[in-house]
């Protein structure tokens, strides 16, 4: 600390640190943002407290430069030059129907942007924020330069901006036209927040402007639990500038809680997520430190998902358990900050799992004998294919929380092939309890 306010030798820092510099003053910019330089790095409340107005700094800046294929900070943001990665070539054709096309040719892999998580930078955890709250953004990769701002995505390849890059059978899918991360930017940096850019989801699943907000966060968790993070204890902590920007937009209506957003019938949805191996194939385990209450997703290492799909205005699902309050405590005071303790109270149809059912475990490292008995509450059922889905309990038997429940996974059930029923009207008609997930 006492050398940096003496002053930093420019030849002393990273390369990579030397060329963002140059770059800085070329645009005429006096002051540049480096975490690593700009965070007391052995000071823990310096920490916490600047990762939490890291959403400020980012929301703020004038541009974020992102150096994509840097491993860390010895890595380079410019490399040499090759007028042949960045070439069109542009063909024109005669048809029966339309008379000449032009048509430009051109390699799929050289026109990489922000969405791409191919390069190393956007395997990291805590990069999403730099993506998602800069108004602009100059990615150097290493074929081109690519340029991100609230109304254009342009790159040398194509300086006047990207083309549409769907192929036929995207273009007629029924999927999101705009990938949740390029939503939630647009909807971050315009005016008028959720409400009046839902509809860039573009599906017909999305029937309302929180819908559409909650299909975007959704595919933000699936993407941010998939990419890695050099402190395990970061889950959180790195979503908080994120997360913080997003609630002044929502308002006072909506609560965020351990990596989730509260209101009424949409919580319970969101409890409903599934973790899976990562691509490299490590299994998912839960994080042996406190990080987040056994009810969120940040609780455990995996990639996150949900294999059922809640559309009740399309199918008619029936959602029996409805969450009744929730509590959180934050070591910082805020709802963003590193968490101390989460109470979920819930109530629903609760029963002790006697077997028969598909059961997924959070951390399969666990074994049955090692939690005891296990319990299910129903969270929601659909009559048309005796289906239920729900929530894999275990209870707590002794301490300060004896009487509460902790998280083991999942379950869901079908009675629609040959069964006779009986089994879905147990689940669908258990008898009601009010309990708390801790």
């Amino acid at each position: 600390m006492d050398q940096f306010k003496r002053g930093i030798a420019f030849e002393e820092l990273p390369k990579l640190y030397q060329e963002t510099i140059d770059i800085c003053r070329d645009l005429e910019i006096r002051y540049c943002w480096i975490d690593s330089l700009c965070i007391i790095q052995d000071d823990p409340d310096d920490w916490v407290r600047e990762a939490v107005l890291m959403g400020s700094v980012y929301r703020n800046s004038f541009c974020n430069i992102e150096a994509s294929h840097a491993e860390d900070g010895g890595g380079r943001l410019i490399f040499p030059w090759d007028e042949t990665k960045v070439k069109q070539l542009k063909l024109r054709f005669e048809t029966p129907l339309h008379g000449f096309i032009d048509w430009v040719v051109f390699n799929r892999s050289q026109n990489r942007t922000n969405d791409s998580g191919e390069a190393p930078l956007y395997k990291r955890a805590w990069v999403m924020q730099e993506q998602l709250l800069s108004p602009r953004s100059l990615i150097f990769s290493k074929t081109q330069i690519h340029w991100v701002c609230r109304k254009t995505e342009a790159s040398e390849l194509f300086p006047t901006g990207l083309p549409d890059l769907r192929r036929g059978h995207e273009l007629k899918s029924r999927s999101m036209t705009c990938p949740p991360l390029n939503y939630l930017k647009k909807w971050l940096v315009t005016e008028g927040g959720y409400k009046d850019n839902y509809s860039l989801i573009g599906s017909p699943h999305i029937v309302s402007p929180w819908k559409g907000f909650c299909a975007a966060w959704r595919g933000l968790v699936a993407d941010y639990t998939s990419r890695s993070m050099s402190f395990e204890k970061d889950k959180l902590v790195a979503l908080a500038g994120l997360a913080a920007e997003l609630k002044r937009k929502l308002g006072d209506s909506y609560q965020y809680i351990a990596g989730m957003w509260n209101t009424r019938f949409s919580i319970e949805y969101e409890l409903c997520w599934e973790v899976t191996a990562r691509d490299n194939g490590e299994k998912p385990y839960r994080f042996k430190e406190y990080r987040a209450p056994s009810w969120s997703w940040a609780s455990v290492e995996g990639n996150i998902w949900r294999d059922y799909e809640k559309d009740w205005d399309l199918t008619g699902d029936t959602q029996l358990s409805y969450v009744e309050n929730v509590e959180i405590e934050t070591t910082d005071g805020t709802l963003t900050g590193p968490m101390k303790s989460g109470r979920l109270r819930i109530r629903g149809p609760l029963l002790e799992h006697q077997g028969g059912l598909a059961i997924s475990i959070d951390d399969p490292t666990y074994c049955q004998h090692a939690f005891g008995k296990v319990y299910t509450l129903t969270m929601f059922a659909l009559y048309c294919d005796q289906e239920v889905w729900g929530l894999a309990l275990q209870r707590v038997e002794d301490g300060e929380n004896e009487g509460c429940y902790k998280r083991l996974g999942t379950f869901s059930f079908s009675d629609d092939v040959g069964g006779d029923g009986k089994t879905y009207s147990k689940y669908y008609g258990a008898p009601q309890e009010e309990i708390t997930i801790i």
